[in-house]
């Protein structure tokens, strides 16, 4: 009876982990409407001030601090590289390539979080990582050769896209190396991601101003700054947060994998793209070389890798 009872009091945790999934899954779709009506610099700035607005909010309603006690500026700094650093890559990459494809490259970021943790102490290397490795890389070598790639785009349209894709990649390592070091500094299980949000929106404002660009858009266009800045960049980290207290990260870990699937699906449902067969296998290999990947983990590291999946993951 007492297991029951356990098991019963999970499925909160369980909703909130599929809750967390699925704002995750609308990020590529929300960002990708915004550039529908409004530069890359703008989004930037107005998403993470909004995410970090809200997260503060919530903390202050909670009965907590509005912000946690300064971490430090090596741990600010961290904040900034990931959370600036990894929407910067795929704003701009979503911009220049096609979004399909790009937002496929960007999810690599599991695959470098079980590759890059095992430099982490108790951890190594291992056959099933450089098997998994080698399935994830042939997936982008498929989704990079596509036919819109190699002939179907103009000559200036190609090198754009590549340079879109190319940013895609770097926002996936981006995203896979920050959490592992912010799980080596110690600091991944404290609520640090209202701050980083914030103090990631001062150089995205930087940004904005010298390029020139207005800090505020039409009255019309913030809909989907509001959903972009509240739900993929604010409530999916509390909802993720809730989940990890209660239920179990290895079963949410594999929940997880499902993020990049519906994100496809719903990116090509909002911008009307269609995903070609290539980029269906260069899927299948990327997320199935993570899988294999992190098949020879330790439960204890599985633990600690999974816990930290949460970006947009973000």
């Amino acid at each position: 009876m007492g297991a029951m009872s356990r098991h019963g009091a999970a499925w909160p945790a369980y909703a909130a982990g599929a809750g967390a999934i699925l704002c995750w899954a609308s990020l590529a779709a929300a960002i990708g409407e915004s550039l529908r009506v409004l530069p890359p610099a703008q989004i930037l700035f107005l998403g993470l001030l909004i995410a970090g607005l809200g997260l503060s909010a919530w903390q202050a309603w909670r009965g907590g601090r509005p912000l946690p006690a300064w971490p430090g500026w090596r741990i600010a700094l961290l904040g900034i590289y990931g959370i600036w650093g990894f929407h910067t890559l795929l704003v701009l990459a979503l911009s220049l390539a096609p979004p399909i494809e790009a937002n496929v490259l960007n999810y690599t970021w599991p695959l470098w979080i079980v590759l890059l943790g095992a430099a982490l102490p108790g951890h190594r290397l291992r056959p099933s990582m450089a098997l998994g490795a080698l399935a994830a890389f042939g997936g982008v070598v498929l989704v990079i050769a596509g036919p819109r790639l190699s002939g179907g785009l103009a000559a200036l349209d190609v090198a754009s896209a590549r340079l879109g894709l190319g940013l895609a990649l770097g926002a996936g390592f981006c995203w896979g190396s920050f959490t592992v070091l912010l799980r080596r500094s110690g600091a991944a299980e404290r609520p640090l991601m209202g701050l980083f949000c914030l103090l990631s929106a001062v150089p995205a404002g930087v940004v904005m101003v010298l390029g020139g660009t207005p800090p505020l858009p039409a009255p019309a266009h913030w809909l989907p700054l509001l959903y972009l800045g509240l739900i993929p960049l604010g409530l999916s980290f509390l909802l993720w947060e809730r989940a990890v207290r209660a239920a179990n990260v290895q079963v949410l870990g594999v929940l997880s994998f499902f993020t990049p699937l519906l994100s496809t699906l719903l990116l090509s449902a909002v911008s009307g793209a269609p995903v070609r067969p290539g980029v269906w296998g260069g899927l299948a290999c990327i997320l199935g070389g993570s899988a294999l990947a992190g098949w020879g983990e330790r439960r204890q590291a599985l633990r600690g890798t999974t816990t930290l999946l949460g970006k947009d993951s973000s």
